[in-house]
């Protein structure tokens, strides 16, 4: 089996026979070149060539070769088989380096058959890149390596792809490169990590870590950049966009039925514009938690649009390929990745930065609901089955799944009662969920069952939609069908000091770094929260001695 280009050369060899045998190639019991036919069609003695183009291939086809000879009953032939593979590189999708480092990014490829030319490139033109003293390409075996030295910013950051290509089809493994400007802070925060778990002086670090905790709720970094639903806009004629604060409004996006997006004053309460290239309903708006200009909606005409209300606005980056109408999206703490669900068993993740898609997260059940934790460590789904799963999203491990039981006077749950939205809370030690039996409860990392329920009440009481904390936590919010708003008081918490330095890592180190660092197993498995998997509800409950209510 030979690899030309774009098309796949086929050879069958029965050696040491005479006379010579009579030589087939076949899919399903039939003679390629039946249906169409094939390039070039070559039989020398004992061997059989046939050239296919990528048009007439495709994944998990099976080619078998079929040979009779004359000393042979005719029903007593040889046969031999091969299962065509398309490639399907593998490896982190995002990489942190420092500047004036070293770098490496791996690809692992050993799915295709035939074998896969893979290829480093850059940017999103695509560049290749040539192998020079700057970019060291090597492989070893599967692993295809590429090796930046001396990695800078300006030269550096920003998008490559690791491609595979064989006659089956092309895929990319599309890996973001994020340069620190020094070591020190990685440093700092693995320091203090180690020194909060040995040394009585990480103490002092945790006393900073709190005072600065409206800050790590908020923007996840000791910052000033806030998470926030509304938009910062100038009120003008023009409707310029502007970052000076002294002349900042807010104003609140909301999607309507006619596929409409509205930019609204929040004070006042004008309309100041519409965005308009969606078909249909839209679902879902989320901004970026980094306190930027960038919206993100999604709509019942399968698609994410992706608005920078900082340049052009009425044109959007337009992402396809839900199966269905796109339920819920998500923009991760670093506004890197965009995740989004669509009523399908599986979870799209997006590049943000380069509009491409990245992976699936593949589960067993429609999914409706999706969220990230604040460290972007997590990202959790809601089923219309009632199950809730906590994922890795960097390397798609489902690492825990809960059940949704429901209130008493819905015994047993009719079918048309689902699920409706989850959230977690701006610490990261809870979640809340919403279904239509109209109770919401709170549900804590590492525990089984919800630690607080509640149920709606009141004349004005309708299936529940949706759910959100405030920024600082303490009140979580809940939507009805008939258009309510209830708020619902949840404990005020102090988070433990180990929880503290697992956040300030995980919002900048993923997790593949994660378990490539020095350090115990243990230490490994609670920063990538692997423990959530080992955990049950006894064995958990010392966890909330971590957490300190302030009611």
């Amino acid at each position: 089996m030979g690899n030309v280009s774009m098309q796949l050369l086929l050879r069958c060899i029965w050696n040491g026979v005479y006379p010579l045998p009579t030589l087939h190639w076949t899919e399903r019991s039939r003679s390629l070149g039946d249906r169409e036919p094939v390039l070039n069609v070559s039989q020398t003695g004992e061997s059989l060539e046939v050239k296919l183009n990528r048009s007439q291939l495709r994944d998990g086809q099976e080619l078998r070769c079929t040979g009779h000879h004359p000393a042979l009953e005719p029903k007593d032939y040889r046969s031999c088989s091969v299962t065509l593979k398309a490639p399907y590189p593998q490896g982190d999708p995002l990489v942190t380096a420092f500047a004036g480092k070293n770098v490496v990014l791996k690809c692992t490829e050993t799915e295709s058959i035939p074998p896969a030319n893979t290829t480093w490139l850059k940017t999103i033109r695509q560049e290749k890149i040539i192998p020079s003293s700057k970019y060291i390409i090597s492989q070893d075996g599967p692993v295809f390596t590429l090796t930046i030295v001396n990695c800078s910013k300006e030269e550096d950051e920003g998008v490559y792809f690791c491609r595979s290509e064989n006659p089956i089809s092309v895929q990319e493994l599309e890996v973001y490169l994020t340069i620190k400007s020094s070591a020190s802070n990685a440093g700092g925060v693995i320091g203090t990590f180690i020194a909060v778990l040995i040394v009585a002086a990480g103490i002092v670090v945790g006393v900073i870590a709190y005072s600065n905790r409206d800050r790590i709720c908020l923007g996840h970094s000791f910052g000033n950049e806030e998470r926030s639903d509304v938009l910062n806009l100038v009120d003008s004629d023009e409707e310029e966009l502007f970052n000076d604060s002294a002349t900042r409004i807010t104003a609140v996006a909301n999607g309507h039925a006619t596929s409409l997006v509205q930019i609204h004053h929040n004070s006042p309460g004008h309309l100041l514009f519409n965005l308009t290239e969606h078909r249909d309903v839209v679902r879902d708006l989320t901004f970026a938690p980094n306190g930027g200009l960038i919206l993100v909606s999604g709509s019942r005409d399968k698609t994410l649009r992706i608005w920078d209300l900082t340049k052009d606005r009425k044109k959007a980056h337009v992402l396809t390929g839900h199966g269905n109408w796109v339920y819920s999206c998500c923009i991760s703490p670093d506004c890197s990745i965009v995740a989004s669900v669509c009523g399908h068993n599986q979870v799209y993740l997006w590049s943000l930065r380069s509009y491409t898609f990245i992976r699936y997260l593949e589960g067993k059940h429609c999914l409706i609901s999706c969220d990230f934790s604040p460290d972007g460590a997590l990202l959790i789904t809601a089923a219309f089955s009632k199950e809730l799963i906590l994922w890795d999203p960097y390397t798609g491990e489902a690492l825990r799944k809960l059940s949704h039981c429901f209130s008493p006077e819905y015994f047993p749950p009719p079918p048309d009662v689902t699920m409706r939205a989850v959230r977690f809370s701006p610490e990261g030690l809870y979640f809340a969920s919403v279904a239509e039996d109209r109770a919401v409860r709170i549900w804590a990392l590492g525990i089984d069952s919800p630690v607080m329920e509640n149920c709606y009440t009141g004349v004005h009481v309708s299936n529940g939609l949706c759910c959100a904390f405030h920024p600082q936590g303490g009140v979580v919010a809940t939507g009805t069908r008939d258009g309510y708003v209830q708020f619902w008081s949840t404990p005020r918490i102090v988070p433990s000091l180990r929880h503290l330095s697992r956040v300030s890592l995980r919002h900048s180190v993923s997790t593949y770094q994660v378990m490539a660092l020095p350090i115990p197993n243990k230490m490994k498995d609670f920063l990538t929260y692997r423990t959530l998997a080992r955990c049950h509800e006894r064995s958990e409950l010392h966890h909330l001695q971590d957490v300190v209510s302030l009611n």
